[in-house]
C-alpha cells in the first residue's frame, strides 16, 4: 500500500528527497490549511536551517505532494523526521491539490521542537541560496550513512 506525503521544508528539494528516501522528481504544488511554518533555531545538528509546522486555524502552508510513497520510503522519512525521538509526529490530513481534496501524511512539530521555534518564517528560497549545500553534505549525507548501517539488507 502506498501513501501520499506533504513536504513543506527541506524535503521539497529533489536533492534532499532523493537522497533521504529515494523520492524522484518534483511533487505537485498543494496547499495545507490550518497550519503555519516556522524556522527551527538552536539545534546543533542542523544549524537551525529547517522548518516545522504547527496547527494554526488561520494559517496555510504551500508545499509539495508526493504520491505513491512506499512503506520503506515512509519508514525512512519517519527516521529522517525523528518521529521515534519525539521531534515530529506523523499525521494524516487533507490537502488541496488543484481543487481536489487529497489525503496526505504530514510531519507536525512536537512540544520539544516547538520550544526551538522562534516565530520567524522559513524561506525555501533563502534555504536554497544559503544553506542547501551545507545541509546536503552534513545532515543528509550523515543520515544516509546511518540508514545504510541501520538497514543493511534494505535498498537504502
Amino acid at each position: 500500500m502506498s501513501s501520499n506525503v506533504f513536504a513543506y521544508g527541506t524535503l521539497m528539494f529533489p536533492e534532499v528527497a532523493s537522497r533521504v528516501a529515494g523520492i524522484d522528481g518534483w511533487g505537485e504544488p498543494v496547499l495545507l490549511t490550518g497550519y503555519s511554518r516556522f524556522k527551527v533555531v538552536k539545534r546543533e545538528r542542523t544549524r537551525g536551517l529547517y522548518p516545522a509546522i504547527v496547527p494554526n486555524e488561520e494559517g496555510s502552508v504551500n508545499g509539495l505532494l508526493f504520491r505513491g510513497i512506499t512503506s520503506l520510503q515512509l519508514k525512512l522519512l519517519d527516521e529522517f523526521e525523528e518521529v521515534r525521538e519525539g521531534s515530529y509526529t506523523r499525521e494524516c490530513v487533507s490537502v488541496d491539490a488543484d481543487g481536489e481534496n487529497c489525503d496526505a501524511q504530514i510531519y507536525v512539530a512536537c512540544e520539544p521542537l516547538r520550544s526551538l521555534m522562534d516565530g520567524s518564517l522559513w524561506s525555501p528560497h533563502e534555504f536554497r541560496m544559503q544553506e542547501l549545500d551545507w545541509y546536503l553534505s552534513n545532515v543528509v549525507d550523515d543520515f544516509v550513512k546511518d540508514m545504510r548501517r541501520k538497514y543493511p539488507d534494505e535498498s537504502v
